[in-house]
């Protein structure tokens, strides 16, 4: 996974990409009818210090996204939906793993002053398949059709 967070007036610009997915075991599942979901998870961080330190660093903003994906058979193409609920249609794979596996936010926070440190950790996890209820349980036992990616930390310029 990559992370790039960079600092602009009162926000941050984040932008979060998956790479290193089995594409074709994706593809697979979607035309077999199985659903495929992607959540993107990002926090800012404030950096404590002295005795604060103790208490560990505080959270000052945080985004979280989830795209579900499916491939319908009779238009031929992908859909991406997102939990806000807008739709994405894609006929070429290459577009559709474009939009799936990256994530891109804008926030806005206080300016940060000179002294204090501030930092961006974002993960990743991709379900590549969806039980429908109630075999949502399953997911727990099937461990090879979900996959986490570890924290990633970017530090955070002001």
């Amino acid at each position: 996974m990559a992370l790039n967070a960079v600092t602009m007036d009162g926000g941050v610009d984040v932008a979060v990409e998956l790479r290193d997915v089995d594409r074709n075991f994706l593809i697979a599942n979607l035309k077999e009818g199985h659903r495929t979901a992607v959540e993107y998870q990002v926090r800012i961080y404030r950096e404590a210090s002295g005795l604060r330190k103790l208490l560990g660093d505080r959270l000052i903003a945080e985004i979280s996204t989830g795209y579900r994906a499916r491939w319908d058979p009779f238009d031929r193409a992908y859909v991406i939906e997102t939990d806000v609920g807008d739709h994405f249609s894609y006929r070429e794979s290459e577009d559709f793993f474009g939009h799936l596996f990256n994530f891109r936010a804008l926030t806005e926070i206080v300016p940060a002053q000179r002294t204090e440190s501030r930092y961006c950790l974002a993960r990743a996890r991709i379900e590549f398949t969806i039980f429908p209820p109630p075999l949502t349980i399953l997911a727990v036992l099937v461990r090879e059709h979900r996959a986490d990616t570890p924290w990633r930390r970017t530090e955070l310029r002001p």
